[in-house]
């Protein structure tokens, strides 16, 4: 019966400890990995393409920490004042909505996926409902 009893304990510790879940932006054993540390970095694309007024075959993107646990920055050397907010969940990025002025409205977004060594990015601009769809594989 005590040896009954010590398993139920055993069990149940696990069953409430052991459930492999991290909290929000954290993966790995012990879960101490920034989820979004994967994404950090300078990022080149050599297939840089967009499908409006693409003048461009190369871009690079800056990826830094944003101020949530499980957000990103991006932008480029060439507009460092447009920061796109992103955010990382596993090896995806979601870059929901974003407004800014340069003379007219444009709205931002996008989605970005990591696939080994590599991140695949799409960032699309609406600009009065003209869409501009920019896609890239991208490496360190």
């Amino acid at each position: 019966m005590k040896l009954y009893l010590q398993l139920i304990l055993a069990l149940t510790l696990c069953l409430f400890s052991c459930s492999g879940d991290c909290d929000l932006g954290y993966e790995g054993d012990g879960c101490n990995t920034e989820v979004r540390q994967k994404f950090l970095g300078a990022w080149t694309s050599a297939d840089y393409n967009c499908d409006l007024g693409n003048s461009e075959t190369t871009k690079t993107y800056e990826i830094v920490s944003g101020t949530v646990i499980n957000e990103v920055e991006i932008t480029t050397p060439t507009t460092p004042d447009l920061i796109l907010k992103g955010t990382v969940l596993g090896t995806s990025l979601t870059i929901a909505p974003q407004d800014f002025v340069f003379g007219v409205d444009v709205t931002y977004s996008g989605q970005g996926t990591i696939v080994g060594d590599s991140l695949n990015l799409e960032i699309l601009q609406d600009s009065d409902g003209l869409v501009r769809t920019c896609t890239g594989t991208y490496s360190k």
